[in-house]
C-alpha cells in the first residue's frame, strides 16, 4: 500500500507500510521530495484552440447544451458554460483530455467560475477530476475564484479534469482552469504536529474531517485509499478502502474509539479494522446500514504510539457506502495540551530536479502575529543549497532574507493575499487569506494600561494587539428608542482580579438625562470553534455571548476582554450631546473613560418595517431551565419573547402556550357522519386572543404563522398527506370541516385585524418533485380562505405560480426580475439564511465577521425585499449527535449547530454550521442543561442578534427616510431633495453585491449618520 506523506510530492513506493517513526519525523518539517514536473499542462486552458466546428479542442461536452462564452476573454482566456433543464439526473460536463497524475500524489486545481443565470431549484455546479468532484451550489454572478486540493487514490494514474452541472436551471460559466502539484504543511506545536481537524483538549484527542467545510480528501491522518471523493462524503464501492494512521508524538494512546454516519446505497458491507503497524489488522465491526454504533478499540492494541483503521466496503450487487463522517477519539498518555491542527497548502510551480525543500511558517499559522514569517530550506542532491529567499504578495516583494532558518515576515492585514515563496530552482505558491477576524487596523486606545474602544461591528480575537491610533472617549451615536452598543475592551499586562465595569448617569442638553440603568454592561463571552464552518472561519477562541457581569471576574493577563456597552434611549429622550463615565475597578485597578451618546432628534417606531418571522422551539429552554409546570413555562416564555422583542424579531408562534383549540365532530371512518352538511368546527379563542394580544401591543410583533390543520405538510426529505379525523383530502367529510375551520380562522383574524400579519408556511424547501403537492395544497387553502397569505420557502418557479403569495428563497437564490414582477401583483417577498449560503455570503455563522448580520438587512433594503426569515433562533443541542436526554449539549462549549432529523440517526454528528439556529444562549446557569430546580434567569444574547437589532433599525431608517420625502419632499429646493433621495441607494462602500460587502462597521454607522441627518432636518 502507498502513502500519502504530510508534504509529499509524488507518490512513495520506496516507503513501506510500516513506516518508521523517524522517517516521518523528519517529513514533520514539510519534506518535499524531488518531483520532475510541478505545474501540469491542461489541454487548451485557454479554450483558444478550436474545433472547425468551434468547440474548444482537447475538450469533450458530455451532451446537454453548453458551449464557449460570449464574454470578453480575461488576459486572453475564454471561458465555457453550461445549462441543465433541472429535470431529474440531468447533468452534463466538459470532460478534459486525460491527463497524467501521480498515484499517491496532491495536487491543486484553481479556475474562476460564476453563475451567470439565476439558479433554480435545486442542481448545482460540478467541477473537479472524475475520481474528485466537488458541487459548487451558491456561486454568485461574478466570476468567483475557486481552488480544490486532493491526493490521487492508488493505482490512478490518469484522469480528466470535469466541469459542468447537475440538474441546475442556470447557466453556468466556467475559466482559466490551472493544474499544478500541491504540498501540504501541518501545524506544529513542539514535538506535536497537528493538521486540519484534528485537536487536543487536556488529553483527549479527536480527529474528524470537516468534509463538508473543506472538500478535499486528504489529511495529515491519511496514509493510503482507493475510494472516490464527493463534495463531503468519502465513496467506498467493492473492495475499496482508505487508511488512516493516528499517532502523536510524545502522547500513547491509552484508549480509543470510532463513529461514523455512513449512507448504504444497494447492498454493500462496511468493515472497520484497526491495527499497530499497518500491516497487522484487527476487525472491530461491520458499521450497519444507516445505523452507526460507536466501536471502541480492544485493549490488546493498547497502549501504541500509532493506531492505524482500515475503512473498506464489500458489495457483489454493485451496491456501495457513502461516507459522511469519521470521528476518531482517543485519550492520551504525557502531557496535556490545548492545541488544534491546522494545514496550508502550497501550489509547488517549481522544484528543480533533485531539490527538496521544507518550510516553516509560524507567521501563516498565527496571522496576529504574521511578523514571526515563513523560513525556506532547500537541498539538492542531499546538500543544503545557500542563497536568498524571497516572499512575494500578488506578485511585488514583501521580505526577502538568507535561506535556511531565517523568518520572513508575512502580511498581517487581512484579506486574501497570493504568496510566493521563491528562491533559484523552486517556487511555491500560497492562496493565504487573513481572516478579518485578525484585522487590526480598527479601534481606538483610551488609556495606555490597555483600555481601548471598538464599534460592536468587530468580533475582537483574545490576542489582537492593541491599537495604535488614539481615542478620547467610547462613543455612541442612535436615535430614540433605540438600542445602540460599543465595545470597551481591557488589556492588562497583568492578571487583575475582582474586575468590574459599571457606568455613571449621562447628563446631556439642560439637564436631560440617560439613567445608568438604560446602560447595559454585558461580558463578552467567547466559545472554541475547533470545526470551522467554512473556509471564512478559523480554529479559534470566537466571540458571540454576551452574558452579563454576575460577580467580578479575573482578567487574564495580555489577554482581550470586551465589555458590551450597550445604550437604550426612551422615546422622549432629549436629542444632543450626552457624557458619562465608565469606571474600571479591581485589585490595583481602578481607572474610567469616558463615554459620549448622541442621541439624534426623531423616534423609532415600536413596530419595525421589515417582517421578521424566526423559529423559536419552546422545548428547548423549557428543559434547560428545568420549567416543568405550566407557570414556569410561562415565565420561561416570557423571558424568550421579551428578549426577541428587544431585537425587534418575531417568533413564529407568538402563543405557544395558548393555541386557538378546536372542538372537531365526534366521528371516524370508522364511525362517519351521516350527512357531512350537518358537520360543525368550534374553535375557542379566548387564550390565543389574549396572548396575541399581548404579542402585538406590549411585544410589538409584526408577524406570526397561522396554523391549519388538515394541510399535510413535509420537506424536500418526506412529506404526509393530508388528513383530518382520519379522513382523506378527497372524503366530502374533510372538504367540508377544512373549509368550516379555515374560514373561521381567517374571519376571526380578519376581525382582531391581525390577517395582514399572519401567514401560512406548511411545507419547507420543496424540490421540483414536490411541487404538485405543494400546488394541491395552496389551491385547497386558498379556495378555503383567500385571504390567510401563503409562505413558501423556495425561489420563484413557474410550476409554482397561483400558490404562494410571500415568496421566501434562500438568499442567493433571489431571482430580482421575477420578484419585482410577483410584487407587482401584489405578492410579498421575504428571503432567509441558514446552513446555507456560506462563504463569500453573509451568513449567520459565529466564524463569520460581525457586520455580516447587519449587512443583511441593507442588501435587503437594496433589493426591495419586505422580509427576513430564519428557522430557529434556540437550537442548543441536537438529539442526533447528543442523544442522551441527560447530557445535552452545552452551547457555551460547543458551539456548533448539529443537524437532525432528515433521516439523520442517533449518535451521528453532521454540522450545519457553528451557531446555526442560535441566536440566544441559555443562561449561564443553566448552560448544562440540568438545573437543580427552574432557573429564571433571562436568556444571553450575542453578538448576531444584536447585528440583526441594529440591520432591522438601519432598515427602519431607510424606511422613515422614504416616507418623509413622500410627504414632504415636495417642499424642499430640488437640488436637498435629490441629495436626501440619494441616500436610500445602498452605497457601494457598504455592498455592491451579495458577495461582495464591507466587513468594516465604519461605512454602515457613516450612512446611516446621514440619514439620521437628513431625518432631522425633515423633522424640524
Amino acid at each position: 500500500m502507498k502513502h500519502f506523506i504530510f508534504a509529499v510530492l509524488v507518490r512513495v513506493p520506496s516507503v513501506p507500510v510500516r513506516v518508521k517513526r523517524s522517517i516521518l519525523a523528519v517529513l514533520l518539517l514539510c519534506l518535499c521530495l524531488p518531483v520532475l514536473a510541478q505545474t501540469i499542462p491542461v489541454p487548451n486552458a485557454a479554450f483558444d484552440a478550436l474545433t472547425p466546428e468551434g468547440l474548444p479542442e482537447g475538450w469533450t461536452l458530455t451532451g446537454g447544451e453548453g458551449g464557449l462564452s460570449d464574454a470578453a476573454p480575461q488576459e486572453g482566456a475564454r471561458g465555457v458554460w453550461v445549462r441543465g433543464t433541472g429535470a431529474t439526473e440531468d447533468r452534463n460536463t466538459w470532460c478534459s483530455e486525460s491527463i497524467p497524475f501521480e498515484a499517491g500524489g496532491l495536487y491543486s486545481l484553481r479556475f474562476d467560475a460564476r453563475r451567470e443565470e439565476p439558479k433554480g431549484a435545486g442542481g448545482c455546479a460540478v467541477s473537479g477530476t472524475d475520481f474528485f468532484n466537488v458541487d459548487l451550489s451558491q456561486l454568485p454572478a461574478e466570476w468567483q475564484p475557486v481552488r480544490h486540493v486532493f491526493a490521487v487514490p492508488e493505482e490512478v494514474s490518469s484522469g480528466a479534469l470535469r466541469f459542468g452541472q447537475w440538474q441546475d436551471q442556470g447557466l453556468i460559466g466556467f475559466r482559466e482552469p490551472r493544474l499544478c502539484r500541491a504540498m501540504a504543511l501541518h501545524r506544529p506545536f513542539g514535538a506535536v504536529t497537528l493538521g486540519a481537524d484534528e485537536r487536543i483538549a487536556g488529553n483527549t484527542y479527536t480527529f474528524t474531517p470537516a468534509l463538508t467545510a473543506r472538500n478535499t480528501n486528504f489529511f495529515r491522518p491519511t496514509r493510503g485509499f482507493t475510494t472516490g471523493f464527493n463534495t463531503n462524503r468519502i465513496l467506498f464501492g467493492d473492495k475499496t478502502f482508505m487508511v488512516f494512521e493516528h499517532h502523536v508524538a510524545e502522547h500513547p494512546i491509552t484508549s480509543a474509539k470510532l463513529s461514523f454516519y455512513n449512507v448504504h446505497y444497494g447492498e454493500a458491507a462496511f468493515h472497520v479494522e484497526a491495527g499497530r503497524d499497518g500491516k497487522t489488522w484487527t476487525p472491530l465491526g461491520d458499521v450497519a446500514k444507516d445505523k452507526p454504533a460507536p466501536l471502541t478499540v480492544p485493549a490488546e492494541l493498547l497502549p501504541a504510539d500509532s493506531l492505524w483503521v482500515r475503512l473498506s466496503a464489500d458489495s457483489e450487487t454493485g451496491g456501495s457506502v457513502q461516507l459522511h463522517e469519521y470521528r476518531f477519539e482517543a485519550e492520551l498518555a504525557g502531557e496535556p495540551m490545548e492545541v488544534s491542527g491546522e494545514t496550508l497548502w502550497f501550489d509547488v510551480l517549481k522544484m528543480d530536479e533533485g531539490m527538496t525543500c521544507a518550510v516553516e511558517a509560524p507567521g501563516l499559522f498565527d496571522p496576529a502575529h504574521a511578523e514571526r514569517g515563513v523560513a525556506l530550506r532547500l537541498e539538492k542532491d542531499g546538500q543544503p543549497v545557500k542563497g536568498m529567499a524571497a516572499l512575494l504578495r500578488d506578485g511585488q516583494p514583501f521580505s526577502m532574507g538568507a535561506l535556511g532558518g531565517m523568518l520572513l515576515p508575512c502580511p498581517g492585514d487581512a484579506g486574501r493575499h497570493e504568496l510566493t515563496l521563491e528562491a533559484d530552482g523552486a517556487r511555491l505558491a500560497l492562496a493565504h487569506t487573513v481572516p478579518d477576524f485578525y484585522n487590526s487596523a480598527y479601534g481606538e486606545l483610551l488609556d495606555p494600561d490597555g483600555v481601548w474602544w471598538a464599534s460592536s461591528g468587530w468580533k475582537i480575537p483574545r490576542n489582537r494587539a492593541l491599537p495604535k491610533a488614539a481615542g478620547r472617549a467610547l462613543r455612541i451615536e442612535l436615535a430614540q428608542n433605540e438600542a445602540e452598543a460599543a465595545q470597551l475592551v481591557v488589556c492588562p499586562d497583568r492578571a487583575v482580579a475582582g474586575f468590574s465595569l459599571a457606568c455613571t448617569d449621562l447628563t446631556g442638553p439642560n439637564g436631560a438625562v440617560i439613567p445608568a440603568e438604560q446602560v447595559s454592561l454585558l461580558r463578552v463571552g467567547y466559545v472554541p470553534v475547533t470545526m470551522p464552518s467554512d473556509p471564512t472561519g478559523v480554529v479559534a477562541p470566537w466571540p458571540d455571548p454576551l452574558p452579563p457581569q454576575a460577580a467580578p471576574m479575573t482578567l487574564a493577563a495580555g489577554e482581550n476582554q470586551p465589555f458590551w456597552v450597550r445604550v437604550k434611549t426612551a422615546p422622549g429622550t432629549p436629542a444632543g450631546e450626552y457624557r458619562g463615565k465608565l469606571l474600571l475597578n479591581g485589585d490595583g485597578c481602578g481607572k474610567s473613560v469616558d463615554l459620549e451618546v448622541r442621541v439624534f432628534g426623531f423616534t423609532l417606531p415600536d413596530r419595525m418595517t421589515c417582517t421578521t418571522a424566526f423559529g423559536m422551539n419552546t422545548e428547548h429552554p423549557f428543559n434547560y431551565h428545568g420549567a416543568a409546570s405550566e407557570d414556569d413555562r410561562r415565565r420561561v416564555v416570557d423571558l424568550y419573547h421579551r428578549a426577541l422583542s428587544e431585537h425587534h424579531i418575531s417568533p413564529y408562534d407568538p402563543a405557544p402556550l395558548d393555541p386557538f383549540t378546536v372542538k372537531w365532530p365526534d366521528i371516524s371512518p370508522e364511525n362517519p357522519p351521516a350527512s357531512p352538511d350537518s358537520l360543525e368546527v368550534n374553535i375557542d379563542w379566548v387564550r390565543y386572543d389574549a396572548a396575541m394580544a399581548r404579542a402585538f401591543e406590549e411585544f410589538h410583533f409584526n408577524t406570526f404563522a397561522v396554523p391549519i390543520r388538515g394541510m399535510g405538510g413535509g420537506t424536500f426529505h418526506s412529506r404526509h398527506e393530508p388528513e383530518l379525523l382520519g379522513f382523506g383530502k378527497d372524503s366530502p367529510v374533510f372538504q367540508k370541516l377544512f373549509t368550516d375551520y379555515c374560514q373561521q380562522v381567517q374571519g376571526h383574524l380578519r376581525e382582531k385585524g391581525w390577517l395582514k400579519d399572519g401567514f401560512v408556511y406548511w411545507f419547507d424547501e420543496p424540490e421540483p418533485r414536490d411541487y404538485e403537492f405543494v400546488m394541491d395544497g395552496f389551491r385547497r387553502l386558498k379556495e378555503a380562505a383567500p385571504d390567510i397569505p401563503r409562505m413558501l420557502t423556495e425561489e420563484i418557479q413557474p410550476e409554482l405560480l397561483g400558490g404562494p403569495n410571500i415568496w421566501c428563497p434562500l438568499t442567493p437564490a433571489l431571482d430580482m426580475e421575477a420578484a419585482r414582477a410577483r410584487q407587482a401583483l401584489g405578492e410579498v417577498i421575504w428571503w432567509y439564511v441558514c446552513t446555507g449560503p456560506r462563504a463569500p455570503y453573509a451568513t449567520l455563522f459565529i466564524d463569520h465577521p460581525g457586520t455580516e448580520m447587519r449587512v443583511w438587512l441593507w442588501q435587503t433594503w437594496e433589493r426591495g425585499v419586505q422580509g427576513l426569515l430564519v428557522w430557529e433562533t434556540l437550537l442548543w443541542t441536537s438529539p442526533t449527535a447528543y442523544p442522551d436526554p441527560d447530557a445535552p449539549q452545552n452551547p457555551y462549549l460547543d458551539p456548533m449547530g448539529w443537524a437532525y432529523s432528515y433521516g439523520i440517526q442517533p449518535g451521528v454528528r453532521q454540522p450545519w454550521g457553528n451557531g446555526d439556529g442560535r441566536f440566544l444562549y441559555p443562561p449561564e446557569s443553566a448552560a448544562d442543561g440540568k438545573p437543580a430546580g427552574p432557573v429564571f434567569d433571562p436568556p444571553v444574547d450575542t453578538i448576531r442578534i444584536e447585528m440583526l437589532r441594529d440591520g432591522i433599525e438601519d432598515y427602519e431608517y431607510m424606511a422613515l427616510l422614504r416616507r418623509a420625502l413622500e410627504e414632504k419632499g415636495d417642499r424642499l429646493a430640488p437640488a436637498v431633495k435629490a441629495e436626501y433621495e440619494a441616500l436610500l441607494t445602498v452605497p457601494a462602500e457598504i455592498t455592491t453585491s451579495l458577495t461582495e460587502f464591507t466587513k468594516d462597521p465604519a461605512p454602515i454607522e457613516a450612512h446611516r449618520r446621514k440619514v439620521a441627518g437628513a431625518l432631522e432636518a425633515l423633522g424640524r
